[in-house]
């Protein structure tokens, strides 16, 4: 596979593992690559996702809109070829959480939205962003919904303007989502329905569903407390790919770094996780650690002895509070610090 530093995600949220191979070195032009990525057709229903791989010096396509599945290689590019092992971004059971336990509480399902399977109603389903979010609930009203009508266009499919007592608040982008809400009674049980509208390419769209459901008639939302839901990142259309400065015979013989070198990590702000690079010209032993603040000790990231090379090692923070971090790299003399900021 090529060697990392030859290789970068330039934008997105994607967390899932993928490698650029070189098949054919002989192929290989020097020229810089962007893969690009749409999933605008992926569905809770369908999994649908392909990759469009330009030259970026001499401007055109070289694939176009490639279907792709996961733990799959795709057609040979000048030489290339790409592999990844794609999810659909869903929720992360395992990171999701309330707070605090909620009394009443039964469940709750957070998913892309769906209005329908087939039909004129699949206009109206959602889509799945790769973001994390928080419902942060009050006792006191602070925020309206929006509006909205749904398929088909019935009263009880119109959706008005209602004052709430919960903020929805895009954790990855540190910004507050607009939403729509309905709540329903019945004589034993009520649920309430958030679905969360965000710009998606300067559009007001439909995303995420969040349904509540609670026992008894009439139960009421938390009044002090936060659910925060995660999701587990496949690529999406807000992923980039750059392949940079690969020549012929580097599948053989990587060059190696001229120096040490500690880059700052990206992205950053960050939340909840992000990469930190690093290179050596030789052989040594290399420690990176994560630091607070005050100076005391988070995480230790790389303890061991590393050939010569260039590295990326993921930090994932989200059992931490939001605030200024560091970093610390120490090989033979080489020592260096850079600062991390967390924002949840």
């Amino acid at each position: 596979s090529l060697d990392v530093m030859h290789q970068e995600i330039v934008s997105g949220f994607v967390q899932i593992p993928w490698k650029i191979n070189i098949v054919d070195s002989s192929q290989l032009t020097g020229n810089e690559y962007r893969i690009i990525f749409d999933d605008s057709s992926s569905s809770k229903q369908r999994y649908a996702k392909y990759i469009t791989v330009i030259d970026a010096t001499l401007s055109y396509e070289v694939m176009s809109k490639q279907p792709i599945q996961p733990f799959s290689e795709s057609p040979l590019f000048d030489g290339f070829s790409f592999y990844q092992e794609d999810i659909a971004t869903t929720m992360d059971s395992n990171k999701t959480h309330w707070s605090n336990s909620v009394p009443q509480l039964q469940d709750y399902l957070f998913r892309p939205f769906v209005w329908s399977t087939s039909g004129p109603g699949t206009a109206y389903n959602g889509f799945a962003m790769p973001n994390d979010y928080s419902i942060i609930f009050y006792p006191d009203i602070v925020d309206t919904s929006l509006a909205d009508t749904l398929y088909p266009n019935t009263p009880s499919n119109r959706l008005p303007a209602t004052p709430v007592s919960f903020h929805v608040k895009n954790l990855s982008t540190n910004q507050f989502v607009d939403f729509c809400y309905r709540k329903n009674s019945f004589s034993s049980s009520t649920n309430y329905v958030i679905y969360f509208k965000e710009q998606l390419f300067s559009k007001l769209t439909r995303t995420w569903s969040v349904t509540l459901f609670f026992n008894g008639a009439n139960a009421p939302l938390p009044t002090a407390d936060t659910l925060y839901l995660y999701t587990k990142k496949g690529f999406s259309m807000f992923d980039t790919i750059r392949v940079f400065g690969v020549t012929t015979g580097i599948g053989d013989n990587p060059q190696l770094p001229n120096g040490y070198s500690l880059e700052q990590n990206y992205p950053n702000p960050f939340n909840p996780s992000t990469v930190i690079r690093y290179s050596l010209p030789v052989a040594n032993h290399v420690l990176l650690k994560i630091y607070d603040i005050l100076g005391r000790e988070i995480a230790t990231l790389v303890n061991e002895t590393k050939p010569a090379g260039s590295y990326n090692v993921t930090w994932d923070a989200s059992g931490l509070p939001s605030g200024i971090y560091f970093y610390r790299m120490q090989a033979g003399s080489f020592i260096q610090n850079k600062k991390l900021l967390l924002i949840k």
